[in-house]
């Protein structure tokens, strides 16, 4: 009887971290892109999906998808970056490490 009161509320537990992690995504999609609270949603609950589609198809494929979305976010920032035309010494100097003062 104990296991199974403790499988109940392990089951509550995820059920309640899958939804913090659908609401948070579609917040996420709206404040970036400014699209409904119920079509990020849908968006966020068709990746759940898709992931679920490539695990069938085995890890390799699902690793690259991964893989080429991380591309994706890296050349987006690249893109941004040369958009910004930061000044490249003060950039380059953030790089570098250095002692903080004990104030």
């Amino acid at each position: 009887m104990v296991n199974f009161c403790l499988y109940i509320l392990a089951e509550l537990a995820i059920a309640a971290c899958d939804l913090a992690e659908v609401l948070g995504m579609a917040i996420g999609i709206h404040l970036l892109t400014g699209i409904p609270l119920l079509w990020g949603t849908v968006i966020t609950v068709f990746d759940t999906f898709l992931f679920l589609l490539l695990q069938r198809y085995g890890i390799r494929k699902m690793e690259a998808f991964i893989i080429a979305l991380v591309a994706i976010i890296g050349l987006s920032f690249l893109v941004e970056i040369i958009l910004a035309k930061p000044p490249v010494v003060a950039v380059a100097k953030g790089f570098i490490p250095f002692a903080l003062d004990d104030g």
